[in-house]
């Protein structure tokens, strides 16, 4: 499970990268469209796109705590709204 941490903590912070890198060359590209910055970062893009869909379904598997054998999954205690409120914390 550590495993599965450490690499959903790098993609989610690769995912946030990319997207403000792409972000930026989009503004770059606007003011100067014959740099033709945009057609420079497709490896940027590829990256975003294979770490998003890796996180996603990591995700998926994640809620899903039968997948993994061995793990139980995970009660939800599901209150009406006047229980929740007389709820002390």
């Amino acid at each position: 499970m550590k495993i599965l941490r450490i690499s959903k903590f790098v993609l989610s912070n690769l995912c946030i990268i990319c997207s403000l890198v792409l972000l930026t060359v989009c503004v770059l590209d606007w003011y100067n469209p014959y740099m033709d910055f945009l057609g420079h970062t497709f490896f940027v893009l590829y990256i975003l796109c294979f770490s998003a869909i890796i996180l996603g379904v990591e995700n998926i598997l994640l809620e899903n705590q039968g997948f993994f054998p061995g793990e139980k999954r995970k009660k939800r205690h599901h209150l009406k709204y006047s229980e929740r409120r007389n709820v002390k914390c």
